[in-house]
């Protein structure tokens, strides 16, 4: 069977388009596989389907319905979507990611981070953090950064959840972290401390940057790598 498919370039736009919606009993599976010039953005819009993109130098952007996305060496990438798991490895750029339903992963990234679920899980390992927003209602958090530039934040919240923290030796940060029903436990070596069951507040090495981390209904975990030691993997 032929399925119609449409490529047609407008100004400096080309555009790849497949099938259109079509009844249940009607409906087929077309898969694309497209090579892509450096000199090219990239958008994609999917109803259902996972999308997979390796190597791209210029930005990205995908939204979706219902469908897994999983990026690797890309430069800077957003993705939208309602249910959908997102893996992002080795970006080059910086990150937005905002999905309802699904759990969120992003590894050895570096830059501007901005990453929410309303229900999923979140982990993230970074080299460097100029600004961190990552955000879930319901769902765990994981967090190991190996270091923050000068003047920059990370905020870390989930309503119901736990939110795990390891922080390499070269985070120098003003920290402060809160739970409302739940426990937390601090490893860090933290100066001019302040800290009972629900919050835990002090300065890491020195006040550069600024990390806050809350949750409503979870515990915190917050813990130091040593010089010699690898981050956990994510």
């Amino acid at each position: 069977m032929k399925l119609p498919i449409d490529i047609h370039e407008e100004g400096d736009t080309v555009t790849v388009e497949g099938p259109r919606a079509r009844p249940f009993h009607e409906r087929h599976r077309v898969e694309f596989d497209i090579a892509v010039p450096d000199a090219l953005d990239v958008t994609v819009h999917l109803v259902r389907g996972d999308a997979t993109a390796e190597g791209l130098s210029r930005p990205l952007a995908i939204t979706t319905v219902k469908g897994d996305v999983r990026v690797t060496d890309c430069a800077s990438i957003a993705v939208e979507g309602v249910s959908s798991d997102v893996d992002i490895q080795r970006p080059s750029g910086d990150i937005a990611v905002k999905i309802i339903r699904g759990d969120i992963a992003v590894g050895h990234a570096s830059g501007d981070i901005a990453v929410t679920t309303k229900r999923g899980n979140i982990t993230l390992r970074a080299h460097t953090v100029r600004r961190l927003d990552a955000s879930t209602v319901r769902g765990d958090m994981t967090l190991m950064l190996e270091r923050m530039a000068p003047g920059g934040t990370a905020d870390m919240h989930t309503i119901n959840g736990d939110v795990r923290v390891v922080l390499g030796p070269e985070v120098h940060c003003r920290l402060d972290a809160t739970t409302v029903s739940g426990d937390i436990s601090s490893r860090l070596p933290l100066q001019a401390a302040s800290a009972d069951a629900c919050h835990v507040s002090g300065i890491l090495g020195a006040p550069e940057a600024t990390l806050r981390v809350r949750t409503t209904r979870g515990d915190i975990r917050l813990a130091q790598t040593t010089p010699s030691a690898a981050a956990p993997p994510a």
